[in-house]
């Protein structure tokens, strides 16, 4: 769970034994507040202390109250490596290594709003992507890309067909990535929306914990 930590203390621009005690606390640094300025504010949970920390660029009083919530995710991980728990593919379905220019994608990159897109982030920089094949129709994508502040750790994030959604296909395309993952020695951490309970049941299936709870403000 260290490289976890390690992000999040980076993240809020706090020295890690900070971040990991229970007090609670507040912060005007850190990589969120340099990427988004004053856009924001940001507010952090840790689910197993309690811990609580909100970010913001200004130092006034801030109430929730009157803002406005532009995102409300949670962040799964695993607290050892052999928490993971392997997902078979139903018979018919193949993976396959993608590459940026491969043809298959423009299909499946077609059929997907941006909305989906943008969520996917798939770059094909520092990254590691799979491709979910029934014949030679891709459909589904899913990739771990290197965190660039913490070394070893892994954001992954997956992305169905939208005619192929409720099928169950998102928990053994995951897991075909997250084998290739942890076999590199690499950590993955899997962020989710909070009212996205078919992606939280995919997380949970495959035996991530809901470690953290992040809320992103805007005035």
């Amino acid at each position: 769970m260290t490289l976890y930590y390690e992000l999040w203390a980076k993240s809020f621009g706090l020295p890690i034994d900070e971040f990991r005690s229970a007090a609670a606390a507040r912060t005007s640094a850190g990589s969120y507040l340099e990427k988004y300025g004053t856009q924001f504010v940001f507010q952090f949970k840790d689910l197993s202390s309690g811990k609580e920390i909100v970010a913001a660029a200004h130092e006034q009083p801030i109430s929730f109250d009157s803002m406005t919530i532009a995102f409300d995710d949670y962040d799964f991980g695993f607290t050892l490596a052999t928490d993971y728990q392997q997902a078979a593919a139903p018979p018919g379905f193949t993976f396959r290594a993608l590459e940026n220019g491969d043809s298959e994608l423009s299909a499946f990159v077609s059929a997907c709003n941006e909305d989906d897109l943008d969520t996917l982030n798939l770059t094909f920089e520092n990254e590691i992507a799979f491709g979910m094949f029934e014949g030679p129709s891709c459909i589904g994508v899913a990739r771990a890309a290197a965190m660039s502040s913490v070394a070893g750790l892994v954001d992954v994030t997956v992305l169905i067909l939208p005619a192929r959604r409720g099928q169950r296909l998102s928990a053994p395309l995951v897991s075909h990535l997250l084998t290739r993952v942890l076999k590199n020695g690499l950590l993955p951490k899997y962020r989710v929306a909070h009212d996205n309970l078919a992606s939280q049941a995919v997380a949970v299936r495959l035996g991530f914990e809901k470690m953290f709870h992040v809320r992103t403000w805007s005035a």
